[in-house]
């Protein structure tokens, strides 16, 4: 179903960062009836051409325009995820994974921004429920990245709660954010036999955002760093022990009737954000198709169109599309099905390792499509505001995530396949 589009997300923000991130503000929901599946993939879809509008603007901010921050919420494709209970419609995983993937083919830094802010409103439906009234409570959207990376953090118990001090790298979405997800290790507490990792959750006006996000590849993300200036006092009822959500075990998923927070959370993770390499492969694709349509080599005058080795190209890179999306799409509804059935996805070692295998695997094919187009193309792709260059820089940058490490990934799958045990216990 097409949507409207509207840009009322407050304009001042300047096109500086600093001023970005000291006057941010939200505004209230808005009000839209997107319930089945095909309704959001509709919604991304009708967003595609108006973000390929603002690509090289998004670059230049290395950060989401406001523009896209408003159609990403007019839109309603952020409210997949959120549940019934806070009036979200609480879809399968698979359908965050594919609109993603949509997203991407109009602007892959604003689908990886779009899967961050979605997985997190996923995750914080996990909190204990006066978290989650907390939160869901506050109004507006909930735009929020999670980190993970604890290196300096520090939580020291107190009565009712956590004191959190320390700073986080790899905030994607921070700039807009109004809720952080924070890991951090537990000062003298542990679980299972390793040191207590947590999650807590903070909202805006206790967190800086740094400006440190200076790359060559999704650099749209602004996934700049996140600080505490001051120690900040964090509820019991706003965090999450790790290790609990990681198995799919948080205790707040048991308020909700859907299965898919009882998915283990990095597992699913890692196969979201293999989701926009599939867009990315896919706008490669296109613009490659078009290229061929018009182009003429210099002196010889040959036409693209009629060149056979382009052809090979062409064809080989929709077939690796096509086995790319196969795999992760067969890969995300194996894991749900076994979640949905109760049959111990969580401890499922062997279903695990194939999903950390897959994660990696299909970026570093949708790198291997973005290659091939780009090496049957001429030097004029690597200028600034060529779409094949861009999708070059932005698909090495998804597939080296630490979350999608082929190397690893595949190294554990063949562990598991002759009954080792992992060499990565964090799959």
């Amino acid at each position: 179903m097409p949507v409207a589009l509207s840009s009322t997300y407050s304009e001042n923000i300047s096109d500086d960062l600093s001023d970005a991130i000291a006057q941010t503000e939200f505004r209230s929901k808005a009000s839209l009836d997107l319930k089945t599946a095909e309704d959001f993939y509709e919604a991304a879809r009708t967003l595609v051409p108006v973000l390929k509008t603002r690509v090289l603007q998004t670059e230049k901010l290395r950060r989401l325009p406001n523009a896209n921050i408003n159609d990403l919420l007019d839109s309603g494709v952020l409210e997949m995820m959120r549940p019934k209970r806070f009036g979200g419609a609480e879809l399968d995983f698979h359908v965050m994974l594919k609109s993603t993937s949509i997203l991407a083919e109009g602007c892959p830094s604003t689908a990886w921004v779009a899967a961050v802010y979605q997985s997190h409103i996923w995750m914080l439906s996990q909190l204990p429920l006066e978290g989650q009234n907390t939160v869901f409570g506050s109004g507006g959207p909930i735009n929020s990245p999670g980190i993970f990376n604890g290196i300096g953090a520090k939580a020291r118990p107190v009565d009712g709660g956590y004191m959190l001090s320390g700073d986080w790298t790899f905030g994607s979405g921070s700039p807009h954010s109004n809720w952080a997800m924070l890991g951090a290790n537990i000062e003298g507490r542990v679980h299972n036999g390793v040191p207590e990792s947590r999650l807590l959750t903070i909202p805006r006006h206790q967190f800086k955002v740094m400006d440190n996000w200076s790359v060559s590849g999704l650099r749209g993300t602004g996934s700049h760093g996140i600080k505490l200036t001051e120690e900040v006092f964090v509820p019991e009822h706003m965090t999450i022990v790790a290790s609990e959500m990681m198995e799919g075990k948080a205790p707040g998923a048991a308020y909700h009737e859907g299965y898919n927070y009882r998915l283990p959370v990095l597992t699913a993770f890692n196969l979201l954000a293999a989701g926009p390499g599939i867009g990315i492969a896919r706008g490669a694709i296109e613009d490659f198709k078009a290229k061929l349509k018009t182009r003429v080599r210099a002196f010889t005058e040959e036409k693209s169109i009629d060149n056979p080795s382009a052809h090979i190209r062409l064809a080989i890179a929709e077939t690796d599309l096509a086995a790319a999306e196969l795999l992760l799409t067969h890969t995300i509804l194996e894991l749900e099905a076994a979640t949905r059935a109760g049959t111990g996805a969580s401890n499922d070692i062997e279903l695990r390792a194939k999903c950390r295998m897959v994660s990696g695997y299909v970026p570093k094919l949708c790198k291997k499509i973005v290659t091939d187009l780009v090496e049957a193309s001429s030097a004029k792709v690597m200028f600034d505001g060529e779409l094949l260059g861009r999708a070059l820089r932005d698909i090495t940058m998804l597939s080296i995530h630490f979350t999608l490490d082929f190397d690893g990934g595949t190294q554990n799958y063949g562990r598991v396949l002759i009954g080792l045990d992992p060499s990565n216990p964090m799959i």
